[in-house]
């Protein structure tokens, strides 16, 4: 097989299964043409090629997202693979962008689609790769980087309970909220990454032991209220991103 066509198909493919007009019956035809295996096969064979690696990885993440014939819960062995590869993707291209960011999106995926493979992402190192993901890629290019690594956080932290003193180890709430910080903006990463990131911080604000995610000790008004206020403000026609200030104001109120 010759590598670089390979790589130009994998890139087709995820481009058909993203576009928004075809990506429903591109997914489903995918599917059934059992383009997972696939996948896992491709990204064994040529570790080394950051751009299939990377195109790999976010095809897998668009299958997997959009895999609702399966039964809940339910993981096949390519999953599993896919766990795996997407993990040493992301350990041997730590310099690669794209491949970070398709690789926090795979996982996300993954983790969401079962708790078996969330506790897989826990075992291959997840945690610790999309942490250092999140700490390396810090310019206004990796927005959507940052918003699939705290949508990972936040399903790996809600499916997985042995997770949560590796979250803590790993400083993830505060990485977090000062990512929301950092990439505060108005614009559709800004909205993406503000979005992820709260519902994150409301995730972890729920675990034992009591959390600190939302209000400081003295009930004062914290980093994340005056965010939220900001974030209101600066997306007044995002519904999603509205909602998710609804949903902080109303934890933050419970808290008081």
């Amino acid at each position: 097989v010759w590598k670089n066509g390979t790589f130009d198909r994998v890139s087709v493919l995820a481009a058909l299964a993203s576009a928004p007009a075809v990506r429903s019956e591109a997914r489903s035809l995918l599917g059934r043409c059992g383009a997972s295996e696939l996948l896992t096969a491709l990204m064994r064979v040529w570790p080394e090629d950051d751009q299939l690696q990377g195109g790999c990885a976010a095809l897998v993440a668009a299958l997997v997202a959009a895999d609702h014939a399966s039964p809940p819960g339910l993981a096949s062995h390519y999953d599993f693979e896919a766990v795996t590869c997407a993990c040493h993707a992301m350990q041997q291209h730590r310099s690669r962008l794209h491949v970070q960011w398709h690789g926090c999106a795979a996982l996300h995926a993954l983790a969401c689609k079962a708790p078996a493979l969330a506790e897989a992402v826990v075992r291959q190192q997840g945690v610790r790769l999309v942490c250092k993901a999140m700490s390396t890629y810090r310019s206004d290019a990796a927005a959507r980087l940052q918003a699939s690594a705290c949508a990972c956080l936040a399903a790996l932290a809600d499916h997985v309970e042995s997770s949560r003193a590796t979250l803590r180890s790993f400083s993830a709430a505060p990485l977090i909220a000062q990512t929301l910080a950092d990439f505060l903006a108005p614009t559709d990463g800004g909205a993406a990454v503000f979005v992820c990131g709260a519902r994150a911080m409301l995730t972890l604000s729920e675990l034992p032991p009591a959390s600190e995610a939302l209000l400081p000790p003295d009930g004062g008004q914290s980093r994340i209220e005056e965010l939220m206020w900001t974030a209101a403000r600066l997306h007044p026609t995002r519904v999603v991103v509205q909602g998710v200030c609804c949903e902080l104001l109303c934890a933050i109120t419970w808290e008081r």
